[in-house]
């Protein structure tokens, strides 16, 4: 059993596209609508699922470089806030939110960014 949308894209991603192909459903759909809908802030609404190995690359490609970049953010943060450089802390996360376009990464930014200023 998928626990979640993010499980199943790691599952797809694991598929060759014709065992993919074999897999489409309007649950298989919906699920990759919702996962586009956290890593884009304008996700693509004139999907074409002909080749739907490619999107769910895409959309694999796209959480990787947002958790990366969040990642980042994160330990770079971190670390100013060690240094009790709160205000550059509080930068870093704000220029990560007016940049990312994903609205699941740009929540999470805003969660630790409040977990700062709470400081």
């Amino acid at each position: 059993m998928i626990a979640n949308d993010f499980d199943l894209l790691d599952e797809l991603s694991l598929k060759s596209d014709a065992e993919i192909q074999k897999l489409v459903s309007p649950d298989l759909l919906a699920a990759l609508d919702r996962i586009e809908a956290q890593l884009r802030t304008h996700p693509n609404g004139n999907v074409d699922n002909s080749n739907l190995g490619s999107r769910i690359r895409n959309l694999k490609a796209l959480r990787r470089l947002g958790s990366n970049a969040l990642g980042e953010a994160i330990l770079e943060a971190s670390e100013l806030a060690d240094h009790r450089q709160l205000l550059e802390a509080r930068d870093v996360y704000t220029r990560f939110i007016a940049n990312c376009d994903s609205p699941l990464y740009r929540e999470i930014a805003e969660q630790q960014l409040k977990k700062l200023l709470a400081k």
